[in-house]
């Protein structure tokens, strides 16, 4: 770590124990503590040698955001689809909070663990109003050009419209499901995990 970069983790959290009413010759001793010890995750970090699992996880999870944002946003340029770039970069400014909390994380520096579960959290969140925006909007409703193809094939569209539509809210229902036991339970190991 630089001598100015160390100077800034060093003054950032001896105003923060100072703020917690820590006296000046403890927030000192604390400020030395917490930044040594930056500056031995900083070390292992750039020697290849993993901080902790939970940095092996925030680097793997936030970079798999970014790169599936970035994908779903130059899909979208080609299709001309608003909501998918929307969605995209949604998924891109997670990957972000993530890679930003696991870096305050090695650095010793504040809010690492608001920056790490608020990635999961609004995953969580955008994933869960999709859903329901799908089960409870009418999206999950059979379009016309769907039924004409079924009309096509001799098939029974009064039948298969509940069931087609059934089928589509147990998908979205088991997505929501399965979101909040991935990114809710990863919300809470990072703020088992961290300080925060």
């Amino acid at each position: 770590m630089e001598p100015q970069s160390y100077a800034t983790v060093w003054n950032t959290w001896h105003a923060a124990f100072l703020r917690d009413g820590m006296d000046d010759k403890q927030a000192r001793m604390m400020a030395s503590k917490v930044t040594a010890e930056a500056c031995l995750n900083l070390a292992k970090e750039q020697l290849g040698i993993p901080v902790t699992r939970t940095i092996r996880m925030a680097k793997s999870d936030g970079w798999g955001l970014v790169i599936m944002g970035g994908l779903s946003i130059l899909m979208a340029i080609f299709s001309a689809d608003a909501f998918s770039a929307a969605a995209g970069g949604f998924l891109c400014f997670c990957g972000w909070l993530e890679l930003e909390g696991r870096k305050r994380y090695v650095e010793s520096l504040p809010k690492a663990r608001e920056y790490l579960m608020g990635s999961q959290l609004g995953l969580l969140f955008g994933i869960w109003s999709y859903c329901a925006w799908h089960i409870f909007g009418g999206s999950a409703a059979v379009s016309s050009e769907d039924l004409a193809l079924l009309k096509q094939m001799g098939g029974d569209s009064s039948g298969a419209t509940g069931l087609i539509t059934g089928i589509t809210q147990i998908l979205y229902i088991t997505m929501a499901a399965v979101t909040f036991l991935y990114q809710g339970g990863l919300a809470l190991y990072y703020w088992r995990k961290t300080k925060a």
